[in-house]
């Protein structure tokens, strides 16, 4: 019984002492390398929760901390934070992503090319109707 319990406290140990290099490690990481490990695991976890539709978490707690404890530097790098809890019907149990600037712009610039296709399209879903209406 000793022993069992003697291997359980080693595997506690070294979790214990892997999370403290993961941490040092991101604690240590550039803002550039943060942030493409950040994209790359945002860009995993929208592939599993399509593809699964369930909770996905592939953020580790030493991960999530350090994007918490460097948001102002992340910030002043001209990259914006936010987190995301519970978030709609997918329901992402602890997400943070960190887009770019210019990324942010672009979605916004999608957004409006949309609603112009969108009224392109009722215009020439009316013509249409018209069209087919009065022949």
């Amino acid at each position: 019984m000793i022993d069992v319990e003697l291997q359980v406290a080693k595997i506690n140990f070294e979790r214990v002492m892997m999370k403290i290099e993961e941490e040092k490690r991101l604690q240590e990481m550039s803002i550039d390398d943060l942030v493409k490990l950040m994209q790359f695991k945002n860009d995993v976890a929208e592939f599993f929760m399509y593809a699964s539709y369930k909770t996905t978490n592939v953020y580790s707690d030493e991960l999530f901390g350090i994007v918490q404890h460097r948001e102002k530097e992340l910030n002043d790098a001209g990259y914006k934070t936010f987190s995301v809890q519970n978030n709609g019907w997918y329901s992402m149990d602890r997400t943070w992503y960190v887009w770019s600037k210019n990324k942010i712009q672009d979605r916004k610039e999608g957004a409006e090319n949309a609603v112009i296709l969108v009224s392109i399209l009722t215009v020439l879903l009316i013509v249409f109707i018209l069209f087919i209406k009065f022949r």
